[in-house]
């Protein structure tokens, strides 16, 4: 591994960039609310695909006045996510499209597999073998061409070399979150175990794969108002989060009255549409990435990979080569706004948005 420097995602993106709630954090780019209004779509959703690209098309307007997107190249790291996504915007664009997705498996040789247009790899230095076979198809890049990376996990913090840091302030933010909801009910060893339980991909249909919909779980269950086998009957029998909701409204009261105000904010945004209604968790997350983005001194490469959150060096490097092609650069992120922007406090103080924090850069 080397260094390649510091820098910022905006160092590529500028403010081409997009986080869950669809609302681009260029103001030029009209958002959801303009193009689409109504249910927030999840990443892979073909309503999904339809919004994104208007939103690609118009930073296109902006940025090369009459071209047109033809072609799409997608970097990400997860099959059902990304790979989703980039199935959904070619089925709806009709563009001709390439992704790449990594999960680095660091003791196995490079590996890649090909599937209806996607390359599957376990090391992120084969990017580079992917662009070669671009250019020996004669996939051409250039103006008619959008670049869509993925952010965590892809363009920071590289599934596989150094995504547990990502999952690392994600926890760490959910764990004190929890505890001040709880107070002195909170209990370290208890709520591990209830999140190591509930943050299992069986419990998906009940959590709807969401962070704060566990976040709130492990309030309830922590706070004795629902137990864990409960929740597995519950997630057997077929039940919604919703139906969750019901049922902790029909007995916190009772069993818990100090966590009624926070259940009651929970079912207020839920059922506003808000897919991310543990704000505190949220913004707490947004803190607890930063601090470990570009704090370090420059060091060994290796050490830096399990210390701080860095960009990934082969993206960095082939992303300003599509871009000197006239290419346009966009980055995609599932990842809540909350958890993407600072607070109105923090930026008084003058803290950025996540995709303009600098950090080390290190690649193969």
């Amino acid at each position: 591994m080397r260094i390649y420097g510091r820098g910022a995602m905006s160092d590529l993106l500028d403010d081409m960039v997009v986080y869950r709630s669809l609302r681009p954090a260029d103001p030029r780019l009209p958002g959801l609310s303009d193009i689409r209004p109504g249910r927030l779509p999840r990443k892979g959703e073909p309503a999904y695909a339809l919004v994104v690209a208007e939103i690609l098309r118009a930073a296109r307007k902006h940025t090369a006045p009459g071209a047109e997107i033809k072609r799409l190249i997608l970097v990400g790291d997860t099959r059902r996510s990304d790979g989703g996504a980039f199935d959904t915007i070619c089925a709806t664009t009709n563009w001709r499209g390439r992704a790449f997705i990594c999960d680095e498996v660091t003791e196995a040789a490079p590996e890649v597999r090909y599937e209806r247009g996607a390359t599957y790899a376990n090391a992120w230095q084969s990017l580079h073998a992917f662009h070669a076979a671009l250019e020996a198809e004669e996939f051409l890049i250039d103006t008619g061409t959008v670049v869509v990376l993925d952010i965590d996990k892809t363009l920071i913090g590289a599934k596989g070399r150094n995504h547990r840091l990502i999952d690392q302030a994600r926890l760490r933010a959910l764990r004190t979150a929890v505890a001040d909801v709880l107070g002195a009910d909170f209990n370290q060893a208890s709520f591990e175990a209830i999140y190591h339980e509930l943050d299992q991909s069986c419990y998906h249909p009940l959590t709807e794969d969401n962070q704060d919909n566990v976040a709130y779980l492990c309030v309830m269950v922590g706070g004795s108002v629902l137990g864990l086998e409960e929740l597995g009957r519950l997630l057997a029998e077929g039940h919604a989060f919703r139906d969750v909701l019901d049922i902790v409204g029909d007995r916190v009261l009772g069993s818990a009255p100090l966590l009624a105000p926070f259940h009651d904010e929970i079912v207020r945004l839920v059922l506003g549409g808000d897919p991310t209604p543990f704000k505190v968790f949220r913004q707490r997350e947004y803190a607890e990435t930063v601090a470990l983005m570009g704090k370090l001194p420059d060091g060994a490469a290796d050490t830096l990979l399990t210390q701080e959150i860095v960009i990934t060096g082969e993206i960095w490097e082939l992303a300003q080569v599509w871009a000197k092609r006239g290419a346009l650069l966009f980055g995609l992120s599932d990842k809540p706004d909350e958890a993407a922007y600072p607070t109105r406090t923090r930026t008084e103080v003058g803290t950025f948005p996540l995709h303009r924090i600098r950090t080390h850069i290190i690649g193969s």
